[in-house]
């Protein structure tokens, strides 16, 4: 199996990443941290550092068109010949040449549009322009329009002309038209659906994405109840065809959130697979148009060569790596912590938190029936890890255990995905034999095609997992001042703290009998290591689920592009640098590099796009 290399940073500031043949190091400073991972294409290796357009189509149903909202646009208190009525129509019209809308192509109720003289216009798709003429008499509220039989103006783009419907009210429009400032699918942002400077089309599977909108209107609100969203290809519901530019919202539920809007597209609705143009209107309080908008983008069959979590996968995360045994040794130009060679019986993982002053040689003993203060951390951040693990993959089918389902199959890095029931990745301690700025590597496996094993120890030198030893490393010699630092300096000896453990009143402090600032501290040190450590994981694991993949979809996931995503290294092969999508402090989990107060942001999470394809909304090309 070919195998590429990439690596990730985790830096107070950011670091860059150089590849050294076919495996890429962090090159780190005091306050710089990477991580690394590979490549699996056919079997595996790795390494690791950290379009729109179109109208509404034409619906060749055999509904005529209706009147959906009417909408007067006063130039006085009162309407008067010269202002103008806007109609919304249920689907996308044509206007016949030189005629004329008047009262006798109407059922009006209450009201008169006066002595029509000049033809309407069509101000879009969907939305005609009717002049008032002299005598008109409408009172907004009460007057009523529908088409009659007797039209003869408006039908169509199958050439049925409107009539019918219910009456619609009029009402009095506020001059100022709503906006719909975003439409998209599974509420990716611009940057990354196809719209945006990166190009790409987005791709999506036949059924199970939503359709989503950002729209907003200051004076009135948005009149949801109106819009109409249509399709430029027929669509399946419930086993019969609605046909192209039919209104898709009689289908699909809405649910709203602030000035959002999103319809989940549900079992028995179904697109055709190829182009799909999707076209909005929408309307405000007042019944005022926004601007027609129109989001472009692919269908696929989504078949499981594409899907990557079409059964779901289960990782084990491992912690029975035992390497080597780590030394804190402050007396040089800068802390660092050594490496000593030779396993101990003792996993590396539970060694770095020693290192860190979350275990100790002679810790408290029972507390709880059997388990020692030792332990009882060790329960504790295997806990968090869990649950900021599900925090980060959300609505997911993945899930992380720590105990384990049984072996892998022996002297096999992957396998075929339906052949094993889980993947594993190794939490250990160093990434290599002396101190590396490598946080993580693991194999990228693009699609998920294989359960995959992260846990390999020497994979042409280079080992899988997550590496503990870079954050007490590389945050210990980042300087008395920074937040690693300042959290883990108070439990670590060597810089005057006392390890958990070696306080009598610490028992009580992980029990939670005993609250003061000694406690607040130990929390935050284990919480914390257990976040950071979640994100790396999270980076690792995504690697082989098939993030990032390189180019724009429907090839890739945008990985590897430093042109439109800036804070890309040279080195981002399979990574993205999308961290100007989160809020300020917070990062992309599949950027490059990630500084330690990023991991902890609560907002550091995986971006739309990697989100929606691992909730299998949207999906790149097999490769």
């Amino acid at each position: 199996m070919d195998a590429e290399p990439h690596a990730m940073a985790w830096s107070a500031t950011r670091s860059t990443v150089a590849p050294a043949a076919r495996v890429s190091h962090a090159n780190l400073s005091r306050s710089r941290m990477t991580r690394h991972h590979r490549l699996l294409l056919a079997l595996p290796l790795l390494c690791w550092l950290w379009g729109c357009g179109g109208g509404g189509g034409a619906a060749t149903n055999d509904v005529p068109p209706t009147v959906l909202g009417a909408t007067l646009l006063q130039s006085g208190a009162n309407p008067a010949a010269g202002d103008r009525l806007l109609l919304l129509m249920s689907e996308a019209v044509t206007l016949v040449p030189n005629a004329l809308l008047s009262d006798a192509d109407f059922a009006l109720g209450n009201g008169t549009l006066g002595d029509v003289g000049s033809a309407p216009a069509l101000l879009d798709a969907r939305t005609v322009q009717i002049t008032l003429g002299a005598g008109a008499a409408i009172v907004p509220g009460a007057t009523t329009i529908a088409f009659a039989a007797t039209n003869d103006a408006v039908k169509d783009l199958g050439g049925a002309f409107a009539t019918d419907g219910a009456a619609r009210t009029m009402r009095t429009g506020d001059g100022s038209a709503p906006t719909v400032s975003l439409l998209t699918l599974n509420a990716i942002d611009a940057a990354l659906n196809g719209t945006g400077a990166a190009g790409g089309v987005l791709q999506v599977p036949r059924s199970g994405f939503t359709i989503d909108v950002v729209w907003t209107d200051l004076a009135n609100g948005i009149d949801a109840e109106l819009a109409v969203l249509s399709a430029s290809v027929p669509v399946s519901v419930d086993g019969a065809n609605l046909p192209a530019g039919s209104n898709l919202l009689t289908a699909l539920i809405r649910s709203d959130d602030g000035n959002r809007a999103s319809w989940p597209v549900r079992d028995g609705v179904t697109f055709p697979t190829g182009a799909l143009t999707l076209t909005l209107h929408a309307v405000d309080g007042s019944g005022m148009p926004a601007v027609a908008r129109s989001f472009g983008c692919r269908v696929t069959s989504g078949g499981d060569d594409q899907r990557p979590l079409e059964r779901g996968q289960l990782w084990h995360l491992a912690f029975d790596r035992d390497l080597e045994d780590y030394r804190l040794d402050v007396g040089g130009i800068a802390a660092s912590v050594t490496i000593l060679a030779g396993a101990n019986s003792v996993p590396d993982a539970w060694d770095i938190l020693r290192v860190l002053g979350l275990q100790s040689p002679t810790p408290l003993s029972n507390l709880s029936p059997g388990v020692d203060s030792n332990e009882f951390v060790q329960q504790r951040f295997g806990q968090i890890l869990l649950d900021e693990l599900a925090t980060l993959f959300p609505g997911i089918d993945v899930s992380f255990t720590l105990a384990s389902p049984g072996n892998f199959p022996s002297g096999s890095l992957s396998v075929p995905y339906a052949s094993h029931s889980f993947s594993r990745i190794c939490i250990a301690g160093a990434a290599a034999s002396t101190p590396t700025g490598t946080l993580g590597a693991a194999l990228f496996d693009a699609n998920n095609q294989t359960q995959n094993d992260d846990c390999e120890d020497d994979l042409n030198g280079q080992r899988l997992g997550v590496f503990l030893h870079t954050f007490a490393h590389v945050g210990i010699r980042a300087g008395a001042t920074s937040s690693f630092r300042s959290t883990y300096a108070t439990f670590i000896p060597e810089l005057g703290g006392t390890r958990i453990g070696e306080d009598p009143q610490d028992g009580e402090r992980l029990l939670g009998t005993r609250s003061d600032v000694r406690t607040t501290r130990i929390d935050a040190a284990i919480r914390n290591l257990a976040r950071a450590t979640a994100v790396v994981c999270a980076h690792e694991c995504g690697h082989s689920m098939g993030l990032v993949a390189n180019s724009a979809m429907p090839v890739g996931l945008y990985g590897n592009d430093p042109v439109h995503f800036p804070g890309n290294s040279a080195a981002a092969s399979l990574h993205i640098e999308a961290s100007f999508l989160f809020p300020a402090g917070a990062q992309d989990v599949m950027s490059a590099a990630i500084d330690w107060d990023a991991a902890l942001h609560p907002s550091t999470g995986f971006n739309s796009l990697v989100l929606a394809y691992l909730r299998e909304r949207a999906l790149y090309d097999r490769q």
